[in-house]
This record gives structure tokens, sequence and C-alpha cells, in this order.
């Protein structure tokens, strides 16, 4: 058995040999090791035996989707391995990619419920999309495990190093269940500078009046605030016990490329008066809406600023029950459960995004994931627009 580890295994037809290539270089160009049948079957392997394997040993299974590959059955037996190994892990293996637009309407029934690359109208884009999602769950999910001590140069990684560096070192407790919000432009990157950063963090922070909690980015001025200087950026924690809370954790950071992250850690554990291992949707609502309208104040305040990503990272979901505060609001009296221990969603947000529009599909996204397959949209809409006007539901 090949004990080699890879981070993609690309799945392909042989019609679309030409195109799998040009994704496999690119790929590696980006330091995103892959399996590719051509160079890893050699004359007297057994087939079977090395494409599972490949699967097995691979992070990911890159499906790309086209008239030829819908139609193969070895493609289709690749995706299914793929599937035994995400009921295994819990988490996301297959990431479909659509080669040619006519095929949209055609995707396996397996994968329909994913977010998919699409190559055909963006071959830059989309595999941005893909190298991110792969960088991004190699080094931000996989918490437990400690960083590589090479140096990494790609800018994302490096941020996203620092980051989880200063959390593992200011008190973050391994086993905890938290919300992580990473918000960076998407496209050209923007040069801040450094002594400018806590001024734009205090023209663009999000409060929300009412019962909203703290603010979005975590208040500067809290008295309980540790400030940690790096060379291109300002970060903050604070993991001071609030008062009702057993525990409580902020932090975030902010650099001179515009990248952010904040990681909190999960309220609903830590309330005496909420119910553990659970998920409020009030609270989901509110943490969505902060970080769009986030997004959409850094993109007012800096011109350099084209479009902006948005990802919101759910971790230690598994088995976390889905929770209503105030069901005569919602009329819904029903609980649903995560089966899955990541629940990740994102967002592209620009000048004209509608954050209503957009704040609805990320928590539609999110509570999909934990069964719940029929919302009050109405209601919804209305919480969600009541959010975006920066006021907390009555």
């Amino acid at each position: 058995m090949d004990s080699k580890k890879y981070d993609v295994f690309i799945s392909y037809s042989s019609h679309d040999k030409e195109v799998a290539e040009k994704i496999v270089r690119w790929l590696e160009s980006k330091h995103i090791s892959v399996w590719f049948d051509d160079w890893e079957i050699l004359v007297g392997h057994d087939i079977v035996d090395k494409v599972y394997d490949g699967i097995r040993n691979s992070k990911f299974l890159l499906v790309l989707i086209s008239e030829s590959s819908i139609k193969s059955k070895w493609v289709q037996q690749e995706i299914n391995v793929a599937k035994i190994r995400e009921i295994e892990l819990g988490g996301t293996v297959i990431i479909p990619a659509i080669l040619y637009s006519k095929v949209i309407d055609f995707i396996p029934e397996s994968l329909k419920t994913k977010r998919y690359a699409d190559i055909a109208a963006n071959f830059e884009l989309a595999l941005s999309e893909i190298e991110y999602a792969v960088s991004m769950q190699k080094i931000s999910h996989n918490i437990s495990n400690k960083l590589p001590l090479k140096t990494i140069k790609d800018p994302i990684k490096k941020f996203i190093q620092t980051a989880i560096s200063d959390i593992d070192s200011n008190g973050w407790i391994q086993e905890e269940a938290f919300l992580q919000i990473i918000i960076f432009p998407y496209g050209q990157f923007p040069r801040i500078r450094k002594q400018n950063l806590e001024e734009v963090i205090k023209k663009c922070t999000v409060d929300i009046s009412g019962y909203g909690g703290p603010s979005f980015p975590y208040e500067l001025t809290y008295s309980h605030i540790k400030e940690i200087h790096h060379t291109d950026g300002l970060a903050i924690v604070d993991n001071h016990t609030w008062p009702f809370e057993d525990w409580s954790y902020y932090y975030w950071y902010f650099n001179e490329l515009g990248f952010f992250l904040q990681r909190s850690h999960l309220s609903e554990d830590h309330m005496v008066n909420i119910p553990s291992r659970t998920l409020a949707l009030e609270w989901l609502n509110l943490n969505v809406i902060r970080s769009i309208l986030f997004a959409k104040n850094l993109l007012s305040y800096i011109v350099d600023y084209k479009k902006i990503k948005v990802e919101i990272n759910l971790h230690g979901m598994d088995g976390r029950r889905l929770i209503i505060l105030n069901p005569r609001r919602w009329g819904f009296h029903h609980d649903y459960t995560s089966m899955e221990d990541d629940v990740n969603v994102m967002a592209i947000v620009d000048r004209k995004t509608d954050c209503v529009v957009t704040g609805i599909n990320m928590v539609l996204e999110i509570v999909w994931r934990f069964g719940w397959r029929q919302s009050s949209e109405q209601v919804l809409i209305e919480e969600i627009t009541t959010l975006c006007s920066g006021r907390f539901p009555d």
C-alpha cells in the first residue's frame, strides 16, 4: 500500500486529460500535492489498487465534471469511494468542479448539495477557490496539529499560521467549539499602513443595538484585552471570563494586506441559561450579518478594496442541536442536529451586494447542514433585514 500522502486526488475522464493536466500543474505551483494517474500509475501497477490507495491517502477528491466524466464508470466509482471517506471523517472530502457550463444540470445527485468551482466561467478564479479551500482546511480546521515549521511564503497561509500561533499561545482550550470568521480581499490586495490598522478597525466596527452582544470586531477599548503587535499587523486577545459565562475567548488579527480573522468561543457552551451542545439560530443570524456588514464597511472606507471574501467556520458542531431561543417569534419548535464537525460557508461581497439576500443564503446553507429543510422564510427575511439595519430583532 502506498504510504505517501496527498492534498488532492484528481478524478476526471480521459477525454478531459488536457485540461486536467493544466489544473494539476496550477495546483502543484501553489504547493498543493496532487495524485494524478499519469504520474502515479506505472507499468505493472494494479490500477484498481493504486486508485483506491490514492483516494484513501488524499485529503480531497477534486472531480472534474463534464459530459464524459458524468458517463464514466471510473469517475463514479472514485466518487463512491470518496463519499465513504466523507462519512468516515465527518467532513468535506469531495470538491466538484464544472468544466463546461452545459453540464450544470447533470451534476450527479450525490454532489448536488455541494458548492462547486466553476472552471467553465473563470479558470483562474475557480482554481483560486479550490486552492483556498484546500489550504484553509489544511491549516485552520485541523487545529489539534502543530503547524509546519518551514517558512510559508503564501501571504494567506502565513497570516493563518500567525493567527493560530497567537490563539494557541494565549489560553485557547483545544477541545472547545468555536466560531471563526475570516475576511480578506478577493483579487488584488490593498496596502494599509500598519499605523492605520487601528483606525480602520474603529471606523468599520459593527455595533448592533439591542441585545447585540459585543461589537464586531471585538471592542478594542475593553480593559481586559491584550494587544499583540506583529511586523505586519495588530492582534488582540481577551480570555477574561464575563458574567453569566464560565469561560470566554475573543481573538482577532488584522494585517496590512487587509486579511482579518476573528475567533471566539461558542457562547452556547458557557452561558448558564443556554443548553449545552446547542447552536442558537438568533445568534447565528447575528454573527453572519455582522461579518457581512463589516466587509461592506471595509469596502466603503478603503477604495482599494474591490471585492471581499467572507468565510464562516463553525467548529465542534458534530452532535450539536440547532435551537431557537424564542420559538413564539418563529412559530417553530423542532430541534435539528448536525452530523458534521466543521460547518463552513462563504460569500463574495462587493459594493453592490445585497446584505439581506447574502445573509439569508449563508444562514440557510448552515441550517441545511443541521437537517432543517423548511424555513419560515418571511420571518427569516424580517429578522435578517432588521439586523442589516443595525438593530437586534425585538
